[in-house]
Formats: structure tokens, sequence, C-alpha cells
């Protein structure tokens, strides 16, 4: 039978609040939040002689849970390795799946991806200190990239409309690589960063800019509902 906080020894209360000093510090290391906001009364976690959270939640699971495998928390990873897991794995996040596929999201996509990113994986400040200002759709594809059937499909529907050449379809091809290295892409890109700026796109499609703001136009749009 375990013992209440009030009937153990000094010298046990002295080591139950040592150890439940370490379990709820790795739980705060764990839960970003939570670090944040502190470590509650060592008295309020201590609960029937077990260990558990300012939750109520246990600090580590049952041990069948623990041989089966159920409950390991992704909380022990740091955000930016939960999140990279966390897009890896989905594949039943329909807003997701249109960022790989090139496919418009709409704003449920991305009150998903919020609820994804800011909430279930860590919070608005995690997101902040790691998405480098980017939005949430384009901070995914800058991580989940695209489906090389997506790009081949439609780098030939602009291929079919244009009639480019070898040089021009280079440049669509450059465009697409930038959008996998950064998230996104607009007009402004092709004219202040690499490897656009040492290049007159202008006189690349002879003067006749419409094809490439369009196909810019189509990537940037996808995800900026």
């Amino acid at each position: 039978m375990f013992k209440t906080l009030p009937e153990l020894s000094e010298e046990e209360k002295k080591n139950a609040k040592k150890h439940l000093f370490f379990a709820v510090r790795f739980w705060c290391a764990m839960n970003e939040k939570s670090q944040r906001e502190g470590i509650l009364s060592l008295e309020e976690v201590l609960t029937d002689g077990k260990i558990t959270l300012p939750d109520g939640k246990r600090a580590f699971p049952p041990a069948e849970d623990a041989e089966s495998g159920k409950h390991i928390n992704p909380q022990f990873k740091n955000y930016k390795q939960r999140v990279i897991d966390y897009l890896a794995e989905s594949t039943d996040c329909e807003a997701v799946n249109k960022i790989k596929n090139i496919e418009p999201l709409n704003e449920k996509d991305i009150q998903d991806l919020q609820h994804i990113l800011c909430e279930e994986l860590g919070t608005r400040e995690d997101y902040d200190a790691i998405s480098e200002g980017a939005s949430l759709g384009a901070f995914v594809r800058r991580i989940v990239g695209l489906n090389p059937e997506a790009v081949t499909k439609l780098l030939s529907e602009y291929l079919s409309k244009y009639n480019f050449n070898p040089a021009q379809e280079e440049f669509l091809h450059q465009i697409v690589t930038f959008v996998l290295q950064n998230g996104d892409i607009e007009v402004k890109n092709l004219i202040k960063d690499d490897p656009f700026k040492s290049l007159d796109f202008t006189d690349l499609f002879d003067g006749n800019i419409v094809p490439v703001t369009e196909f810019v136009s189509h990537l940037h749009k996808a995800i900026a509902a």
C-alpha cells in the first residue's frame, strides 16, 4: 500500500521530492509550453505515492504498455524532429497530400495544418522559432517536397502549351528546385534571388513573361489559401 505525503518520514519525503523533481523536469523538457510555465507544486503532483503529471497523466507508461510499445510519447523528441517525423509518416492527412501533389489548399486544410503544427506537435511559438517566417503551407512543402509524378505532369502541361526551348525548359526546372529548397516562390524571387537574379528571364522568354509568371503563380497559389 502506498503512503500519502503526510504519512512519509522526513527522509522519505526528501527522497520522494528529489525523484519527483527530476521526473517533472524530464517531462517539462519534453513539453516546451509546460517548461515555460514552470514546475507546479511537488505536493500537487504526488498522488497516492505515484508520480503523476500536472494534467493527471502518469509520468511513465504502465509496464504492459512499455513492453507492447504503446504510448511511446513523441514529446521525447524536440519540436523540429517531431514535425519531420510526423510529416514523413503521415499518409492520411489530406492537406499534406495536397501539398505533395501541387493541389490547392483550402481554408480547412490550413486550419488542419495549424492544429497539427501549433497544437498537437507543439505551440505557435515552437513553430515560429523554426519556420523562418514561412507560411504553414510553404513550411510543410519545404519538408515533404513534391511528388515527382505531380511535377512531371505540371511541366508537361506547360511544355505542351507553350512549346518551350531547352533553355526555357531548364529555367522552369530551376523554379521547381527553388520551391523544393524554400517551400514557395513568387515573381519577385525571379528578380532578387539566386539563381535567377543573374539572368534576364524576360530576354530568355523573348519578352513574353506570361508563361513564367503563370507557372510561378500556379506553384505559389497551391499553398496560399
